[in-house]
Parts: C-alpha cells; structure tokens; sequence
C-alpha cells in the first residue's frame, strides 16, 4: 500500500509515518517510479505501537518492546502510576457526579469538598449555593445543620420532625432568662429579641415586662408558633418580624434591649455586634447575647473535634470577652446557664430520638443529634453556654 493508504488505515499524520520509518518501526521499499510502498506487517507493528501507547508507554519504551527489551521495573512502575491516576480520577467523577446531583446520596467526598470550602472559603460557597436555588433561609440551614446541598431538604425534614414538640430549640430556662432580665441596668421599653425560634425567651420576657418585644427568625413555622402563643397568653406586646437578623430592614425602629440566647453564633459575634449597634436607641441599650465557650485550656480530644466541625469559632470565656471588648462593648456581666437549661433542651430530644429511631433512625440528621447528646452529656463541663450583658463603649 502506498503512504497515504497506510495513514488513513491507522489513522496517523504522512509526517508521523515518516518519523516512524526513520525510527524504524515501518520499512518501506521504493518501487520503480518512485512511490514508497508498505505491506501488511508495516500496518500491524504501528497498531502494537499504537496498543501500546495507549496503555501509557512513551515512543522509546515502545520500541523497546517492539525489540523484545521489556524494562519490567518500569512498566510496573507505571502500572502503580496508572492506579493512582485512576483513583484520583475516580474521586473527581465522583465528585462531579455529586454535584450534577447524578446519586440519590452523596459520596464521602463530596461531603468532605462542601465542609473544606465552608470552612475555608464560607462566603464564596454560600453565595454559590444560593445561586442554585437555595433560599436564604436554607443557607444557613445548610451551614449549621445539613452541610450538604445534596441532602439538604431531607436533613431538614428529619430534623424538624426531631424537635417535635419542643419548646427549647437550643438551652434555656425561662426562670434563668427572667432573672438575667430582671439584673438589666435598665428598664426597657422596646425589645428586639433575635433569632428566637418558637419563641422560648420571647414567652419569658413578655410575663415580665409590658415593653413592646418584636420576634425575629427566618423560620416562619417557628414565628407562626410564636403568635399562637402570645394569642393564647394574651400578649398583645409581642409582635413577630421574618427576616434575617444579619441584614434587618432598614426601617427596623431602634430597641432599649436586643435579646439573643443562642443565636449570635449564626452570624458570629464579632459581626452581629457591629450590626445591631445602630439598632441600641441609647448609650444605655443592652444586648444580652449567649455564647458557647471553652470552660477549659485543654479539652477533650472528642469534643473539641465536635466542636470544631459545628462551631469551629467557639472561644473561651477570656476570648470571648476580648472579642465584645474589640468590638467597642463593655461587659456588665457574664453568667453561666444553669445545667437545667441544658436538661430542658437535651431531655426532650432524647425521648425524639428514642421515638423516631424505628422510622429516622438510618438518618443523618437523627445520628447527628444522638452525637450532639452524647457529647453534651460526656463533656458538659469542659465547655457550656454564658450570658453576657453589653452596653456600648462610651470611648
């Protein structure tokens, strides 16, 4: 066969073929009026060498081969590059399999990619996740409890139906609550209570004091059991707001008191100190805000791994003080929760899961808070919940 006939059978460039002569992988003989010709043998050692680059060989090992000198070293040394190749390539299909939303759960690696990027890049995936659809509300759903875009709608659900019936959905007691009220420098007349959920402090505060109390969550289910409550109490001073308390209206009236038990954290103290400053209507305005904190320079290895996975900024008592000192407050006073704070919290959702673990019992969100108890009711000491009374910096 002529060259051009030889390059269309193997499917190789006229330039390449003369290389490959020159190597001596092909002979061709010149007939009589000039045209170099090939036969069938010339095609097959192209095809070997062809077979054989595929499997990753370069040219020179290639023609080794073709002689009968197998390196087996080498060639086993590529066969352990090729693994490792296809397994990274295995993890990136998965990965983007993942993401595509091609699996009806997500892979280990998958999980692992979205908390790396929440941990290191927060705004940057966030901003991406809601550009996928998610709401707001979701977004920040899916950074303290689901972590997973893939699974997140059927973590939430399973956590809602968790708390079923509960009150609390963080640590609290009411009597707690009204006594920290109670020790105010204050008495105020407009209350702002921050991220309340179904309204466990928003109910405290409005048996003792008549200030006007508005209720803020993203939750419109928790707010909606907020105003059936208030309705049946009779408290007419309690009204409710959705919103998201990192970005309130801007025609939000200023307050006396801005109440938040467990809420800070969502937004991270530093950033909710600055944003609600300019909702305190006086130098004498408080936030009272709790906090998780290390009790403890060197905790246990268990609960520091919780914590640093569900709140990887949590800071000791010292730190935490240094921080609302920074951020231009002074601390009137700081107090711990009460362990019957933790016990009006931890009880209710260990009868949930006990309930539920027949029908929840393989899911995520029903391993996460059995880890949760099991941590609190193990390192409840080391680390706990304090309740601070700010005021402005007069400096």
């Amino acid at each position: 066969m002529k060259i051009s006939e030889l390059a269309r059978r193997c499917g190789l460039a006229r330039s390449t073929l003369l290389y490959y002569e020159k190597l001596g992988v092909i002979a061709g003989t010149r007939a009589a009026n000039g045209y170099r010709h090939y036969d069938e043998g010339d095609l097959q050692r192209l095809q070997m060498v062809q077979a054989l680059q595929a499997g990753g060989l370069s040219l020179k090992q290639c023609l080794a081969c073709l002689a009968g000198e197998i390196d087996q070293a080498a060639l086993q040394a590529r066969v352990r590059e090729l693994d490792e190749e296809l397994a990274r390539m295995q993890l990136a299909r998965d990965l983007l399999a993942d993401l595509a939303g091609l699996h009806p759960r997500s892979g280990e690696e998958f999980k692992a990619w979205q908390l790396q990027l929440q941990r290191e890049a927060p705004e940057a995936y966030f901003a991406w996740v809601m550009k996928q659809g998610f709401s707001e509300k979701d977004r920040y759903h899916m950074q303290w409890l689901s972590k997973d875009m893939n699974e997140h709608e059927r973590y939430i659900k399973d956590f809602i139906q968790l708390l079923d019936g509960m009150s609390y959905w963080g640590p609290g007691d009411r009597a707690f609550t009204q006594q920290q009220f109670a020790a105010l420098p204050i008495r105020p007349r407009r209350i702002l209570d921050m991220g309340c959920g179904r309204g466990a402090s928003t109910m405290a505060l409005a048996q003792v004091t008549d200030a006007a109390i508005v209720a803020i969550d993203l939750e419109e289910e928790a707010l909606a059991s907020v105003v059936h409550s208030a309705r049946a109490a009779g408290f007419e001073h309690v009204s409710t707001l959705c919103a998201n308390m990192a970005a309130l209206p801007d025609d939000l009236a200023p307050a006396d008191l801005i109440w938040a038990e467990g809420s800070a954290y969502v937004m991270g103290v530093t950033n909710a100190l600055k944003a609600w400053r300019p909702l305190l209507a006086s130098p004498q305005a408080c936030i009272v805000l709790s906090d998780a904190v290390w009790l403890t320079d060197h905790p246990p290895e268990e609960a520091l791994a919780f914590w640093q996975q569900d709140y990887p900024a949590m800071q000791t008592l010292t730190g935490l003080l240094e921080t609302v000192q920074a951020a231009g407050y002074r601390c009137l006073s700081h107090t711990p929760l009460p362990m019957s704070a933790w016990n009006n919290y931890l009880d209710p959702i260990e009868v949930n899961l006990v309930r539920y673990r027949d029908e929840l019992g393989e899911s995520a969100a029903w391993q996460d808070l059995s880890r949760e108890v099991a941590i609190h009711r193990r390192y409840l000491g080391s680390y706990g919940y304090v309740i601070c009374c700010l005021q402005k910096d007069a400096g």
